[in-house]
């Protein structure tokens, strides 16, 4: 499966695993995908676990990951 969009971030998490967050589009509608990556046969492939946040959403999105850093640091 091929993707063309550039990931705004691509964090390794184990030698053949990446969580990569990026913007995609899809039948005219952008989305920020945030989505796990799997090395196979030498080429990372993304898989089926992840999520697509509409724009609608971020804010809603941005206000929960704040509160669960807060709370984070807090432990």
């Amino acid at each position: 499966m091929e993707n063309d969009s550039y990931p705004y971030t691509d964090k390794q998490r184990t030698a053949t695993q990446s969580l990569r967050t990026s913007l995609d589009d899809y039948n005219g509608k952008t989305f920020l995908n945030i989505r796990i990556w799997v090395l196979k046969d030498g080429e990372w492939i993304p898989t089926r676990r992840g999520i697509n946040i509409y724009p609608q959403e971020l804010e809603d999105l941005e206000d929960a990951v704040k509160y669960a850093k807060e709370d984070l640091e807090m432990e």
